[in-house]
Order: structure tokens, then sequence, then C-alpha cells
């Protein structure tokens, strides 16, 4: 129990703290037994070998429910650096048994020496420029101390500009949402150093309003996708809203209305820049690149759209459109009153579908859907964990330790 409790909290063994934690508690609470105490094994070497252990009865159990008869399973796969720059592939499965048992775990995790895919950017100028401007501020301690003296002296109620990230491509949003805010300071920061800032041109002014306005939309699009418990079928369903909103923006565009595109409307409200200014061709463009991303990147999801809204809201899908072999028991689902109750609470899929016995053929249909990962949190998430686990003072850990 201490070796796992160790273990969840992420905390090394080498001073061996817990066990003088426990004779001393003794000796407060039960005077004269401290002795017996004393001789439980808990040194380094037992606690490591006891997690070995723990992590293999894991392993073990994982890979028997995965290989269970019937069971279905899928993989979701992701590639990040540790601190020691080498490159980890982190593998999860998602398993599903007959009787709807859900299991999902981490599999493996590698070592590996090549990238997996390439890195996009549209735009990539504007962004870029953006990203040296705050490194510039903010990669020095002096530069950065002194920008926050400008924006105190101005009382400014602006909050701090951040780094990007390019591990996480959406952080890139928030980064270059914060630059407008303190868009006056930087551009005095910058006379200050006797270096020219981009920030004091319309044009480029105009592409950076565009872009912040169009990444916040993305934003908002990673923040309303479900959560971790959440399945692909909701997750498909806020991506398709998403794209809807693209067409619609793309419409204002054309109309030359910016209500939806707060930066650029604020800096027509300001007067820099007038509406003819916009190049509403060039950013309508833009999204139909964005779209055609998308489209691309959720082509596989198109193929079994159907399928998706039956195992999520199987009560709005018109029996005509449904496969021949499903309509019939799909027409019954429809008229089961207690059942479709559920699905309009948007209750937990896979409890939901583990009590719909009477229609097997749309619950072997929701079994092949529901074991398909939405996307890699889990692995996005494992990362955080691992950089925790292995910083500077701990770069010696084996994956094994890991």
């Amino acid at each position: 129990m201490v070796a796992y409790r160790l273990g969840v909290a992420g905390k090394p063994y080498s001073d061996e703290p817990v066990k003088a934690c426990i004779v001393n508690a003794v000796m407060c609470i039960h005077p004269g037994k401290e002795n017996e105490y004393s001789s439980i094994p808990l040194s380094r070497d037992t606690m490591q070998r006891r997690q070995y252990n723990i992590a293999d009865q894991l392993k073990h159990s994982l890979q028997k429910m995965v290989n269970n008869e019937g069971s279905l399973f899928s993989l979701a796969v992701d590639e990040s650096t540790d601190i020691t720059d080498s490159a980890q592939l982190l593998i999860f499965v998602r398993s599903l048994s007959p009787s709807f048992e859900l299991c999902e775990g981490l599999l493996s995790m590698e070592t590996r020496h090549e990238t997996l895919c390439s890195k996009i950017a549209d735009l990539d100028n504007i962004l870029k420029d953006v990203n040296r401007k705050i490194l510039f501020v903010r990669a020095n301690a002096l530069h950065h101390r002194q920008f926050l003296e400008i924006l105190r002296a101005k009382e400014s109620n602006a909050e701090n500009i951040l780094y990007h990230s390019d591990v996480r491509w959406l952080s890139q949003g928030e980064t270059s949402h914060r630059v407008p805010l303190v868009r006056k300071e930087i551009v005095e920061f910058y006379f200050c150093k006797n270096k020219d800032c981009p920030l004091q041109n319309s044009d480029f002014l105009i592409l950076l309003a565009f872009l912040v306005d169009l990444l916040s939309h993305v934003n908002h699009l990673n923040q309303a996708l479900p959560g971790r418990a959440a399945s692909v079928c909701l997750l498909f369903q806020k991506v398709q809203d998403f794209c809807d909103k693209c067409h619609l923006l793309k419409s204002h565009l054309q109309q030359r209305n910016f209500y939806h595109f707060q930066q650029l409307k604020a800096l027509i409200d300001s007067k820099e820049i007038r509406p003819d200014d916009i190049p509403t061709n060039f950013f309508s463009g833009v999204i139909d690149v964005l779209l055609k991303k998308f489209s691309e990147r959720f082509k596989d999801f198109e193929k079994i759209s159907v399928a998706l809204r039956l195992v999520a809201f199987p009560h709005l899908v018109a029996a005509e459109s449904a496969p021949l072999d499903l309509q019939m028991e799909l027409v019954e689902l429809k008229n089961n009153e207690p059942l479709i109750k559920k699905f309009e609470e948007k209750y937990d899929l896979v409890e939901t579908w583990k009590v719909v016995v009477d229609y097997p053929k749309l619950r072997e249909l929701a079994r092949n859907i529901l074991i398909l990962f939405k996307s890699t949190c889990m692995c996005e998430a494992a990362f955080s964990r691992m950089k925790y686990l292995k910083h500077k003072y701990r770069t010696r850990l084996a994956n094994d330790n890991l």
C-alpha cells in the first residue's frame, strides 16, 4: 500500500522518510511498540520492486481484458520529448467487452528517435512575428521587468503576455489574444529599445486581428469539447458545429459584417482602420483552408457519421436513413420512451447501451463505435505527468520506472 501511494503521488523514495514518520507516529501513539514497526521492510529497493510488481499486475490485467474472447479495442498513440530530448511514444488501449465493461489504460511507453509527423502552419509569418516580439520581452529577465514597469506606469488592466508552446498548438490562441490588449505598451517598449515594431503597421494589425479572432473560435471549440469520459459521438457533433460556424463566418466576411470578429470590429470602431481596408476575400480563403483541414482530419468520421448519430441520438435518426439491417430495431427503440429519455438526458453512452439488450444489432454497432478514443487527451495528460516525474534532478529515470 505504501508503494502504491508513493507511485500515485509520483514521489521518489530516495530519502526513505516514510518509515521514520511511521516510527515517530507510533512512538507518540503507542510508546514501546516502535521496534515492531521499525522492522517493516520499506527500503528504497523494496519500494521499487513492489512498484514494479504493481505495474506488472496492472499490465497483465489490461492485456487479459483486451485478449478476452469477443472484446474489441482501439489504440491511441502520441509522441513527445522528455527532459533529455528523447522522443517518447505512448500507446493507450481502450477495450469494451460484450457486456459493455470498459477498460482503458497505458499499454506501452517506448523511446523513439524520429518524429512521427510534421508541423502544419497557416499564415506562419504573422504568427512567427508575434512570437518573436513576445520572446524579445519575455526571454530576457531585464526586458520583462521593464515591460512590467510600463504596464504599471500606465495603470494598465491588461494581463501579462504569455509564451507560446509549439507542443500545444492551441496555446497560440491565448498567446495572440494577449498581444492586442497590451499593443500600445509593446510599441512603447520597442521604441525605448530603438527597435521597429510591426504593431504600428495597419496591414499587420488587420492580419493579427483576424488571426486572433479566428484562433479564439478555434480555442472555443477546444474548450467546448466533451471531457475525458465523453464519447467520440459528442466530439464529432462539436466539430460539425464548428464547421457550421466557419461557414457562417465566411458568409459574414463576404457581407463585410464583422460582428463575430471582435478584434477587427474594435479596430474599426477606434477608426484605426476602415472596413474597406480589410481583405475579406483573402480571409475567406483562410477559412476555406481551415475547413479543408478539418475535413481531411475528420474524413474517417464522415464515413461513419450515420453510425455516430445512431449511437448518440438514435431517437433523432430517421429509420429510412439507417442501414437496412438496423431499421426494424431502430423503429422499436424509438418507441421505447424510458430508454429514449436516457438518450435525451445525455447520460453516459456506455452505461446506457449496457442495458439495451433487446436490440442486439444496434448494441453491437454501439460497441464498435464506443471503443474509439475521441482524442489523445490521455496521452497529453500522461506527458504532463512524465515531465513532472522526470525533472532535471531525475533525468536517469528509465521508462520502467515511469
